[in-house]
Order: C-alpha cells, then structure tokens, then sequence
C-alpha cells in the first residue's frame, strides 16, 4: 500500500537551501526518515530548479537536480519541498513520483512529463493528490504576467482586476488531460499558519509531501 502525507511547520523546515542551520535541518530529515522507518539514504530529496526534468532513481541514486521524482523501487521514499508551489503526490501500480509544481513548472509542463513517464512504464491508471499551495486569491503577479499565462492556460485565470493566477487550478485541468484520478488537499499556504509560505515570508523553511511504498 502506498503511504503519502504532507508535514507542517511542526515538523519543521527540511530545505538545505534557505540558510538554516544544517545540523538542525538534517535532524528533521532524520525524524522524518524514522517517520517512514526508512534510512535517510532511502528518503529521496532533488534539488528544485523550477524546470521540467523528471528524474529516475532507485535507491542507489544520489540527489538529482529535477523538479520530479519517479521510481519503480518499492525500498525508497520521494520526497518535495514546497512554500506557495504546489507538492503532488502520484502513484500507480508499479511506480510512484513527487513533483514540484511552481508557475514556471506548470509552464514548462513538468506535470506532462511526469505522466508521460507513467506511460513509458505502461502505467496508465494513475492517482494524485494534490498538497498545500498558495491559492488563487493570494498568488498575484503582475498583469502582464497574469495575461502571459492565462493565454496559454486559462484554466488559471482569476478576474482580470485582481491578476492573481490560480495555479491549483492548472495543475488539476493538465491532471484531467490525462485522465488522471485527482484527490485535492490543497489549502491555502499563505493563509494557514502552520504552513510555510514565501509569500509571507521570504525567509521561510520548506515542508515537504511525501510518498512511499
């Protein structure tokens, strides 16, 4: 059965990359390691670039630069790092993936490439749940931004007044598109505090959605 969850602030920050103390963020990854009664090198982490590469590991595999993970190897965890982007979780009979999904993301389409390495495998029954994110009321850009986007994606479009773009929404008509089958858990990360959220503050840490077997 595969296990999926989303931490808080509670469980505190898991990013290397924000200018927190290392020594603390690696004792939340341990915690988090024995959370999932895995050794940590089996809590698979990727360095997020807002891209679209989708990488392949197994539990011999050292970090990888992507923006989604995908395994067939039952014996590891995929983890996400999120604070407004959206964490989501995919499973389907033999493989499982975490992916980050920003607005240049769902540009980029790193959703597509995540499902379409599904289907490589020759897996098309697939799951998602969606995790915390930054919602479409809080998300505003500038208008031009706001036009770029939703000319391509109108699935994102607010009102033309507020210019905010509602990225859950994306990312659930791309899910769609494929026909995937969708849980949404996504609420608001500006507004809960037990979340984090750049929006709210640059300085934050990262919570992380996470998937295993």
């Amino acid at each position: 059965m595969v296990r999926e969850f989303f931490t808080s602030r509670a469980d505190g920050n898991l990013a290397l990359h924000v200018g927190d103390d290392p020594e603390l963020v690696s004792k939340n990854r341990l915690n988090l390691s024995a959370r999932l009664g895995l050794s940590s090198h089996r809590v698979k982490y990727m360095n997020q670039v807002h891209g679209n590469f989708v990488g392949i590991v197994d539990k011999e595999s050292p970090v990888v630069t992507a923006d989604a993970l995908f395994t067939t190897d039952k014996e590891i965890a995929l983890v996400v790092l999120v604070a407004d982007c959206i964490p989501i979780l995919l499973r389907s009979e033999r493989a499982i993936a975490a992916v980050h999904v920003g607005r240049q993301g769902l540009i980029k389409k790193i959703i597509d490439n995540t499902i379409n390495t599904f289907y490589g495998i020759g897996d098309r029954d697939i799951f998602a749940t969606i995790g915390p994110a930054i919602c479409g009321v809080c998300y505003e850009v500038s208008p031009e931004m706001y036009r770029e986007v939703i000319a391509d994606f109108p699935s994102c479009a607010t009102t033309d007044k507020d210019h905010s773009l509602n990225l859950v929404s994306g990312a659930i008509s791309q899910l769609q598109d494929h026909g995937v089958h969708i849980r949404n858990q996504s609420r608001c990360t500006r507004e809960s505090s037990d979340l984090y959220s750049f929006r709210a503050d640059a300085n934050c840490g990262r919570f992380a959605g996470v998937i295993s077997w």
